[in-house]
């Protein structure tokens, strides 16, 4: 099984089974985020590395005068105001964390692509 990111130390299995209309058991898991600014800084890292790769992004940005930030902010990340980009970026957040989940808690290969 691969490293798990620290941020999936959050995911928490809470023991609690919700039944299908089908009859299954699903398991629930709640997300308790923790106050680590080192964590959060790697969980950003990650969530930015599905738009653009770290090693990829001053090539990308070249010619633009953006800065890394500017152009993440402006070219590839959806508009944090303007619909729809807030809906998509929360889609984007559930996403990928669920993707997290199946990676590396369930040890799947994820396609990671955007």
């Amino acid at each position: 099984m691969k490293d798990k990111p620290k941020h999936l130390e959050w995911l928490i299995n809470t023991g609690e089974r919700i039944p299908t209309a089908e009859g299954k058991a699903v398991e629930v898991w709640e997300f308790r985020h923790q106050k680590d600014e080192e964590v959060l800084s790697q969980w950003a890292k990650h969530f930015r590395n599905h738009y653009c790769l770290e090693d990829q992004i001053d090539d990308l940005r070249s010619g633009t005068g953006y800065s890394r930030a500017d152009y993440l902010r402006e070219i590839k990340l959806p508009d944090e105001k303007a619909a729809p980009g807030p809906s998509i970026r929360a889609g984007d957040f559930g996403e990928i964390l669920v993707a997290d989940y199946v990676e590396y808690i369930l040890d799947f290969w994820v396609p990671r692509t955007r």
